[in-house]
């Protein structure tokens, strides 16, 4: 799992800053790192794949940060709106299409979730 830091920030707000070291990643040769930048000449799809691997740990730190601040019975399923995070994310972040068949999977998935949380 690619190593991420918390760094405590003297702000107004309950925030928590969160940023990544150069360590881990696919990246090789003069970018053998968690190199996350497309305009590099860097194999796109090694960035994309560093792109996830920076997210997924992200979520998992945001998710027990939550747990820490509310109750599971709240945090959990407001966690399960993760698929439409994921589209819009994918979208912005790593260049992924938006189709129709994506799109219906999140909803489906969304739909799934309220039905079994009733």
């Amino acid at each position: 799992m690619t190593p991420i830091e918390l760094l405590r920030w003297d702000a107004p707000g309950p925030y928590e800053v969160a940023f990544s070291t150069r360590l881990g990643g696919v990246s090789d040769g003069a970018f053998a790192s968690l190199n996350l930048g497309l305009l590099t000449a860097d194999e796109p799809e090694r960035v994309r794949r560093n792109r996830r691997s920076l997210c997924a740990a992200a979520g998992l730190i945001l998710l027990f940060v939550a747990l820490t601040r509310g109750e599971a019975s709240t945090v959990v399923p407001a966690t399960a709106a993760y698929p439409v995070v994921t589209l819009a994310g994918s979208a912005l972040f790593l260049s992924e299409s938006v189709t129709v068949a994506r799109v219906a999977g999140t909803v489906l998935v969304i739909a799934g979730v309220v039905l079994l949380s009733r």
